[in-house]
């Protein structure tokens, strides 16, 4: 089973995948970013540098082939994607795959923008207003394809991987 993470920048992916380590139920726990930055041999809070000096195509282009490889791998696994990590290729290896499923951190726009200000960490927060809006709003149209979204109040409840699978399990057809 794959549980991927999907929500915009400042959603708090990596915070909900932060409560299921360690978990009981053998799942692997991957920060896409992070596994990204390791496999670039630097430290994951220097990957907004890397993106700056290589450009985003060159980072979707690597972000796209660690997540294929991390779908294809046999173990169990959540992993927390990145903001546009969604794209019409890997949502197909989704729906054609019974065993993984989409979850949507469903923030709201400002909430998030006042965790990702000033973020040196993350190039895109240095966009306008504006043009953070629009990149929300045309992600969200992906997100929204989730099998299971998430507010605030629900993300609070989760307690543990188990309760996730349990809400996946019981939601999806």
């Amino acid at each position: 089973m794959k549980i991927l993470i999907c929500g915009f920048m400042g959603s708090g992916k990596s915070t909900l995948l932060k409560k299921f380590m360690p978990n009981v139920l053998g799942f692997d726990c991957v920060d896409l970013d992070h596994a990204i930055a390791v496999d670039l041999n630097i430290r994951a809070e220097r990957l907004g540098e890397w993106i700056l000096q290589n450009g985003f195509p060159a980072f979707r282009d690597k972000e796209n082939a660690k997540l294929k490889k991390l779908l294809r791998h046999e173990q169990s696994q959540v992993i927390a994607l990145g903001g546009g990590a969604l794209n019409p290729q890997i949502l197909e290896m989704i729906y054609n795959d019974p065993e993984t499923y989409l979850v949507f951190v469903d923030t709201p726009l400002d909430i998030c923008l006042e965790r990702i200000k000033n973020d040196p960490t993350r190039p895109l927060a240095n966009l306008s207003p504006d043009e953070l809006k629009k990149l929300y709003e045309t992600r969200r149209i992906d997100y929204r394809e989730a099998d299971l979204a998430l507010s605030e109040a629900q993300i609070k409840e989760i307690d543990g991987l188990a309760s996730l699978v349990h809400n996946l399990l019981n939601t999806v057809p």
